[in-house]
């Protein structure tokens, strides 16, 4: 009842994360950038935190916020406008809102570098990217009916260069938060693995152009902690180092055997099991692209680190060229027994994963980042 007179508006736990975390680095008053705005409750979340007062303000007068919520499906956007005016926030507070039709991943930059100012870029950036959703099969049975891991595969690159622009687009010493309701590592820490690599000119074809920067530190854009007091309890799992990516064998033209899966009549564990016969597992780019697979790009798998490129190298080499790296690297990556782990220096232990059965939720990933100096990817 109190929810349909809109006294209240209901939001799952795990969704409330991303602009619970962005508030700690948030004083009021700010501008702030959700790029992929649509159903919107974060963005109603992102406007009640922009628009806060400052506590040591002892008129207590209302702050100028501003939230751009951005969304590439124009229907999507109508929908959130909709919904932003059937929330029974009063119009002096929802016209802090300003609607943008554009896809995330090439999202307007600032004019020009030389005209850089801090105003033009934003305080904050909510990066809430399109996933396969595999951490809501709980209260969507749809998700893991029709569930198959080349969703996340194919969806890895467009995460990838979305978080790139909201790197781009917030402002230095600005803080960026990626989060997806997926579980799988294609879609998470890969995504943030990939970022940090590029940022850092390790082992890339694409470098990234670092601007105004003192120092080229490798701590362009840094991974940050949980902020202190944010949940006190709350349970939330570190970002894993390894993995390995799943494909399927009716995705593949290589691989025929395998028989479209029948119907077995209500049968549900002969379903689970032909499911996992069907899975084929990749321990490196090289061995995906030998067997076939489809969308396969090589920041699916850990990055190597440089530590680890060199020891695969000529040991009375001392100052290895590019071209040792290039071929240390496509030497390790092609080594069967090699597990690949993403290098301790990225933190990726900071990343959080929510696990469904911690706190009954569904499941979720945040990540949050600081952006030290001017990039461009």
């Amino acid at each position: 009842k109190a929810s349909s007179s809109r006294l209240i508006a209901r939001q799952e736990v795990v969704s409330c994360l991303p602009v619970l975390a962005l508030s700690n680095f948030l004083d009021g008053g700010n501008y702030v950038l959700d790029l992929c705005a649509s159903p919107g409750s974060k963005t109603l979340q992102l406007l009640e935190t922009v628009l806060m007062y400052r506590k040591n303000n002892k008129k207590r007068k209302q702050l100028k916020g501003r939230v751009v919520a951005n969304d590439v499906n124009s229907s999507r956007l109508t929908a959130l406008q909709d919904a932003v005016q059937r929330s029974g926030i009063p119009s002096k507070f929802t016209s802090r809102i300003v609607y943008t039709n554009h896809d995330a991943s090439v999202f307007p930059l600032p004019d020009t570098v030389a005209k850089y100012t801090t105003s033009t870029h934003h305080d904050g950036v909510l990066a809430d990217v399109p996933c396969s959703g595999d951490g809501t099969v709980r209260k969507d049975r749809l998700v893991y009916k029709h569930w198959k891991p080349n969703i996340g595969v194919a969806l890895h690159p467009l995460q990838v260069q979305i978080l790139k622009r909201a790197l781009e687009c917030v402002k230095v010493g600005g803080v960026v938060v990626y989060s997806t309701c997926s579980l799988n590592p294609m879609e998470d820490e890969a995504v943030v693995a990939e970022v940090i690599r590029c940022s850092r000119h390790e082992n890339t074809h694409e470098d990234a152009v670092v601007l105004k920067a003192k120092t080229l530190s490798p701590a362009v854009v840094e991974l940050l902690e949980w902020p202190d007091g944010k949940l006190k309890g709350f349970v939330r799992r570190p970002g894993v180092r390894k993995w390995k990516v799943a494909d399927t064998k009716d995705d593949n033209d290589t691989v025929k055997e395998q028989q479209p899966l029948q119907n077995n009549h209500g049968d549900k564990h002969s379903d689970e099991e032909e499911d996992e016969a069907s899975l084929l597992w990749h321990d490196t780019y090289q061995h995906a692209m030998k067997a076939g697979m489809i969308n396969a790009v090589p920041s699916l798998w850990p990055p190597p680190s440089t530590t680890s490129l060199l020891t695969t190298t000529d040991a009375t080499t001392t100052t290895p060229s590019s071209d040792d790296i290039d071929l240390a690297q496509q030497t390790t990556q092609i080594s069967t027994n090699l597990e690949l782990e993403v290098p301790e220096s990225y933190h990726i232990e900071r990343c959080n994963r929510i696990l469904p059965q911690d706190h009954d939720t569904g499941g979720f990933f945040v990540a949050l980042f600081r952006k030290n100096c001017e990039i461009r990817f």
